[in-house]
């Protein structure tokens, strides 16, 4: 059993500037922008820690039975056999379920943008030409440290009797909990308190021992730290021209990007713990095999010299900040739009474009872990048999997107709007984590040296085939005295969209995310002073990340249950620049489902978990001036 709190800050600013000016031949935008924002999370510094626990070892447990969510009966039993309540903290034995850490995050965004419209016009036909610029900067950094005593108790021996929660000099329970009910009806578990755990410690801090991990502590503030650095400047021209008085108006233009990346991460040199001669060569024994600076025997985590050494050894082998990334890529992407009314409500859209996708820094940037397994130099081995690195790509490229979509539109002359499309995108350098042999190329994009060629590497790729992408679009939105003549009907609107996808992909393609399914409707009431507006949408199943065969006996999937949700808003005026407003996000506290699961895989196992995340309620006042 086990309880998780933490106390979490996130502040965020920004400042904007806009300019515009509309004239008879000629349009001018611009706008400048800067944004700051940081996020952090503690919990010792409140006094508590972040994980407290309690666990029974050598027990075995019988389940009579199961349903979806839930085991039947629960029995318990201790190493000697007796029967025991496993819903009574005071059967268990106080410990700490990993670190107490620290995170920040910092983000800093500067961005300005210009455009320029001349407008043409004549007897036959209209047209405008727009040309513009803009450049953004975003920069991203975070950062961990953690503290992870281990609770030995008053005799100072983790991990037995004399760590029961009945030992303790007052109790740990989390008593606040008890007041909020277990989920599908399961028996009310009892917790330990993180904040009467840190108590505990302040009073006997003898019974902790922060020796033990005090090197994976020391650890985090060296592996950790990351930051990145990515600029995008943009150029594009683009051309607005009406035929057949109006009736058909096209619109088309190529734009011009540019993205440069500037990140650091850590490295991880395995090789570095070992003895090397002035030259900077390995020195190896007799038996072909490197020389460790510290030897294994005179590294632990009991004694202070097997302590330092182990701190002293990571110092060598883990370089913060050590691994950097820098790249830049470019592009031309043209567009073409049109629109060609076919009677006085019903027009057609024809939609062409080609479209970028920049990869997540969290496949270009992150730690970069050299391990080689062969030192012998007249080896002529490759691959895992010589050496492993598992890393990010920075090499890796974006993908593209040759897309088009069709639309019609039906506009009634009771203010409703239907309209039905179809969408296709074919998607080219689509991304996927495999094994690879490294390469002079791929080594200096992460700034390793060429001794490490021919290393197998574990790292984000981009696929070669095609992804196909087939989309379908519903959309209406109509007054409800389109349904009924009563008179209330007037003032309330009702809306109902769908978009239905599938893809086909390279089996490898990584498309965790891809929502299948999407469906919103609702109600929206508007009459001065009063505006209520209710949503509801349906998410389908979607992949969310692997699942390791090792957890399921064959590689599967982490997936996000089909969920349901239903926000209300509204807003009353009580003058012209003044008016009061409400927000409710997941009215009735819907949970999130998640299953784990390979192909072929039982239902009952299917399962993983669930999280409640409570209702979300916003309200204030707000003005305009």
């Amino acid at each position: 059993v086990a309880n998780t709190a933490r106390y979490v800050r996130v502040r965020n600013t920004v400042f904007r500037l806009n300019y515009r000016h509309i004239g008879a031949l000629w349009d001018f935008t611009g706008s400048t922008g800067y944004n700051f924002s940081d996020q952090s999370y503690r919990a010792n510094s409140h006094r508590q820690f972040e994980a407290a626990a309690g666990r029974i070892t050598g027990a075995t447990v019988d389940l009579d039975g199961y349903s979806q969510f839930l085991p039947g009966k629960v029995t318990m039993r201790n190493a000697a056999g007796q029967v025991i309540d496993p819903f009574d903290l005071n059967n268990y034995l106080f410990f700490l379920n990993g670190a107490s850490g620290t995170r920040d995050n910092d983000s800093k965004s500067k961005s300005a943008k210009f455009d320029a419209k001349r407008k043409f016009f004549s007897d036959r036909t209209n047209f405008s030409v727009k040309v513009g610029a803009s450049t953004a900067e975003n920069y991203r950094a975070n950062r961990n440290s953690s503290f992870n005593p281990v609770y030995v108790g008053q005799d100072g021996i983790a991990n037995n009797a004399d760590d029961s929660f009945t030992r303790t000099p007052f109790s740990l329970l989390n008593a606040a909990m008890l007041s909020f009910p277990e989920p599908r009806g399961l028996q009310q578990v009892q917790v330990p308190s993180s904040r009467r755990g840190w108590q505990l410690y302040e009073t006997n801090p003898q019974w902790f021992n922060t020796q033990t991990n005090l090197r994976t502590d020391l650890r985090t503030e060296l592996t950790s730290p990351q930051k990145i650095t990515e600029r995008l400047d943009t150029l594009f021209v683009m051309a607005d021209f009406a035929f057949f008085k109006n009736r058909l108006r096209v619109v088309t233009g190529v734009r011009y990007e540019r993205t440069t990346d500037d990140g650091r991460a850590v490295l991880q040199d395995n090789n570095a713990k070992f003895r090397h001669d002035a030259a900077g060569n390995l020195i190896l024994d007799g038996a072909k095999k490197p020389i460790l600076i510290y030897p294994v025997a005179s590294i632990n985590n009991t004694t202070p010299e097997g302590i330092a050494n182990g701190i002293a050894e990571d110092a060598l082998v883990y370089q913060k900040l050590g691994a950097r990334l820098q790249k830049q890529y470019a592009g031309y992407y043209p567009s073409l739009n049109a629109t060609y009314h076919l009677t006085e409500n019903v027009q057609a859209r024809l939609g062409l474009a080609q479209a970028v996708g920049r990869p997540d820094f969290g496949n270009i940037l992150g730690v970069t872990n050299v391990n080689q397994i062969d030192f012998d130099p007249a080896s002529s081995a490759t691959g895992s048999a010589l050496g492993t690195i598992t890393t990010k790509n920075p090499a890796l490229k974006p993908w593209t997107a040759n897309s088009g979509d069709i639309r019609l539109e039906y506009y009634p002359a009771n203010g409703a709007v239907i309209s039905a499309g179809f969408y296709r995108k074919q998607i080219k350098n689509t991304f996927a984590t495999q094994n690879f042999i490294a390469t002079k190329e791929f080594l200096a994009n992460l700034g390793l040296g060429e001794e490490f060629e021919d290393y197998q590497v574990n790292a984000p790729v981009n696929l070669p085939g095609t992804t196909h992408i087939n989309g379908t679009e519903f959309d209406i939105n109509t007054p409800l005295a389109s349904f009924t003549p009563l008179n209330f009907a007037r003032d309330i609107r009702v809306f109902a969209n769908a978009t239905l996808v599938h893809n086909k992909s390279p089996v490898e393609g990584d498309f965790r995310g891809f929502t299948p399914k999407l469906i919103n409707w609702g109600v929206n009431y508007n009459r001065r002073p009063l505006s209520l507006f209710a949503k509801w949408t349906l998410v389908g199943k979607k992949k969310v990340g692997t699942v390791a065969a090792a957890n399921l006996g064959a590689a599967g999937w982490n997936y996000q249950a089909e969920r349901l949700r239903l926000d209300l808003s509204g807003d009353y005026r009580l003058n012209r620049n003044y008016g009061l407003y409400f927000t409710i996000r997941n009215v009735f506290n819907d949970r999130d489902q998640n299953y784990a699961y390979a192909t072929g895989g039982p239902r009952y196992v299917k399962f993983a978990a669930e999280g409640e995340y409570g209702v979300n309620f916003q309200f204030g006042i707000k003005g305009n001036f």
